[in-house]
């Protein structure tokens, strides 16, 4: 018999652990709702949140300045199903994963913003990932914001890899290397690091920051639709918009300008859904053109402290898993 975990508001927060330093959930289903999960710490896996193997419903919360030592700062998840649905992941520190690490779960991203997340600095180790880390499953994101995440190596802001990654209405902006960190060429895709099959429709890649490979750094089969990919950099190499040692398809409504020192690398899609305007300029009173898109308004859903079971709590200063454990009932 499997037990089921709802928590309607509250806040839970400082609480110390070795996975899940906020709610611990295994084989389970859990939902949380219009919840601050702060400042909560964990060693191994999922600062705020760690999901394994359950299915893991995440909605109007607050995620931020939470912890962990090795994977998922702000949500863990091995197995099972994440969807997080009008949330905001921020501040959040990891290994790999400083807002989301998801390892090999379905996981869906709705209407959330995931920004200023980061990895622990100056580790000397390979590290994936600053805002989302993709390792396996599927991920589908829609309506959200990427912003402002920073990394270190691989995927500043979403690094995917043996997943299927599909992008939605969404903009992926502002995210960079950590400027404390000493520059390396692994200094990779500021924007996406792709090495799987990543599926853009209808996004804005923009002011994305790396050595090489600015908005997308693509080394597995990308697909892009209705895109602007405008103003990122690539400070060292080349490919400031994409940077391309894979498949691609690139469709003619998708617009690549801008970007500097280079738009594509190489030049042009070897295959595709058609020649992309790569060399058009979008024009400075453009609609389109992310100068003029306020990313900072995607709707959020405010939190309310309703509800019943477990209504209004505050949950601190818990150790072990979580501030809040629930595993499957034997």
């Amino acid at each position: 018999m499997q037990g089921t975990l709802t928590v309607n508001g509250g806040t839970l927060t400082k609480n110390v652990a070795g996975a899940g330093g906020g709610i611990y959930t295994h084989l389970n289903t859990c939902t949380i709702n219009n919840c601050n999960i702060t400042e909560n710490t964990a060693n191994a896996s999922g600062g705020g949140i760690c999901n394994n193997q359950g299915t893991c419903t995440v909605s109007g919360c607050t995620i931020q300045n939470n912890t962990v030592g090795n994977y998922g700062g702000g949500i863990y998840t091995i197995g099972g199903a994440l969807n997080v649905n009008g949330c905001t992941i921020q501040n959040n520190i990891a290994f790999s994963g400083g807002g989301i690490l998801n390892s090999g779960s379905q996981c869906t991203i709705d209407n959330c913003i995931i920004k200023h997340n980061g990895l622990i600095s100056e580790n000397p180790l390979i590290q994936y990932g600053g805002g989302i880390h993709n390792n396996g499953g599927t991920c589908t994101i829609n309506h959200s914001n990427i912003v402002a995440n920073w990394g270190a190596n691989y995927g500043d802001g979403i690094y995917n890899y043996a997943c299927t990654l599909k992008i939605m209405n969404s903009n992926i902006t502002d995210n960079h290397c950590e400027s404390n960190q000493k520059l390396t060429v692994t200094d990779s895709g500021g924007g996406i690091f792709n090495r799987h099959i990543c599926i853009l429709i209808n996004c804005t890649i923009a002011r994305n920051t790396a050595l090489c490979g600015g908005g997308i750094y693509n080394t597995g089969d990308l697909t892009v639709q209705d895109c602007i990919i405008t103003h990122n950099n690539a400070n060292f190499l080349c490919g400031a918009g994409i940077y391309n040692l894979g498949v691609w398809h690139i469709d003619q409504n998708s617009i690549i300008a801008n970007n500097s020192p280079d738009n594509t690398f190489p030049a042009r899609p070897s295959s595709g859904l058609g020649e992309p305007p790569i060399n058009n300029p979008i024009g400075e009173n453009n609609p389109r053109d992310p100068a003029n898109v306020d990313t900072a308004q995607a709707k959020t859903v405010s939190m309310q402290e309703t509800g019943t079971p477990l209504t209004g709590i505050v949950l601190a200063v818990s150790l072990l898993l979580g501030g809040l454990c629930c595993s499957k009932r034997k």
